[in-house]
């Protein structure tokens, strides 16, 4: 219920802000980018763990995701390891949101989400090996979900981007689940680079 009562004044406090213009939308008009962050996956559950993800930027609205992976998926057992079978876990997150221009080198931003978690065995005697053009991409040790262990919670918090230069800015995002941070691209900033015409020289 807390939980509820926390996204619903976190929506109403957005919206407010937003029908009183105290942020310039206008700012995030061509705004794209991309870029990729890591932190706590599963913050404030049975599972939390490190987990690592990317997102999407376009004209303010943000998309990510997040997962946390079992931690016997790429464990290389010692000589005589006699122990085949391990109890990890594994986390899974996807957030939306909206960037509010407070400076223009300053957004914030607050977020809506999905959060899976789920415990399961991690089994190191047997090993998956996925392949792309007859060569090996990825090995890793199966993992199985234990029955009854999948829950799915809702995820809401907030995000702060800084942006030093035109090209990139660095970002934290704190929520129910979740605690990260991240660098990201300005996709736009590069376009601009490129399109720009060159005026010859006479």
């Amino acid at each position: 219920m807390k939980r509820i009562l926390f996204l619903i004044i976190l929506l109403t406090a957005a919206t407010t802000v937003v029908r009183a213009q105290w942020f310039d939308l206008s700012e995030n008009q061509g705004r794209c980018g991309a870029g990729a962050h890591a932190g706590l996956a599963g913050w404030n559950t049975t599972y939390s763990r490190f987990g690592w993800g990317a997102h999407l930027q376009i004209y303010g609205v943000y998309l990510d995701y997040m997962i946390g992976q079992p931690e016997h998926r790429y464990y290389t057992p010692y000589a005589g390891e006699g122990r085949t079978q391990y109890q990890d876990s594994e986390v899974f997150l996807a957030n939306a949101g909206y960037q509010l221009p407070v400076l223009p080198w300053l957004r914030l931003m607050p977020l809506v989400g999905y959060c899976q978690t789920n415990e399961g065995i991690t089994d190191i005697s047997k090993i998956h090996e996925d392949y792309s053009d007859e060569a090996v991409v990825d090995s890793y040790h199966p993992y199985k979900v234990t029955p009854g262990t999948r829950r799915h919670r809702l995820n809401a918090g907030v995000g702060l981007f800084v942006q030093p230069c035109r090209w990139f800015e660095v970002y934290a995002v704190g929520s129910l689940h979740a605690l990260y941070g991240g660098i990201s691209i300005s996709l736009d900033a590069f376009a601009e680079k490129r399109t720009t015409p060159t005026v010859p020289i006479p």
